[in-house]
């Protein structure tokens, strides 16, 4: 819950908001989890509309750049650095492998600042077998 609030008083200048007063982070790189993993469908939204993507808080008080595996298929990221905090969005496509044939997919995150690595694991669960 902490993290929510954090994550949503980012902004541009690495700065956290908290009440009244405001403070630098004194956070070089960081994020909320080491893993996350993801349903094998996209969701929709109540409009219909696809949700392919998830969104990744980044902590930071300087430059980061991010990458996946280079054999990253199925998912992309919506930038490839940053300065600060930032929102990185996780764009994926659905995962139509049944379980039992191609178990789930993963990728890993990477973070990096001019003095540290971050890693995230992004697991994404494969298809259910139809009429099981």
């Amino acid at each position: 819950m902490i993290a929510a609030v954090f994550a949503t008083a980012c902004t541009e200048e690495s700065e956290y908001t908290h009440g009244d007063g405001r403070f630098e982070t004194s956070i070089e790189l960081a994020v909320d989890n080491e893993r996350i993993t993801l349903a094998a469908k996209i969701a929709t939204d109540a409009d219909g509309e696809p949700i392919n993507y998830c969104v990744i808080p980044v902590y930071s008080n300087t430059s980061w750049t991010a990458s996946l595996d280079d054999d990253t298929y199925w998912a992309s990221l919506d930038r490839t650095s940053g300065k600060g905090c930032a929102y990185l969005y996780f764009y994926y496509t659905a995962n139509t492998s049944v379980e039992d044939a191609t178990p789930s997919r993963s990728t890993v995150l990477r973070l990096r600042s001019r003095n540290k690595k971050v890693e995230m694991v992004i697991e994404q669960l494969g298809a259910e077998k139809i009429g099981e």
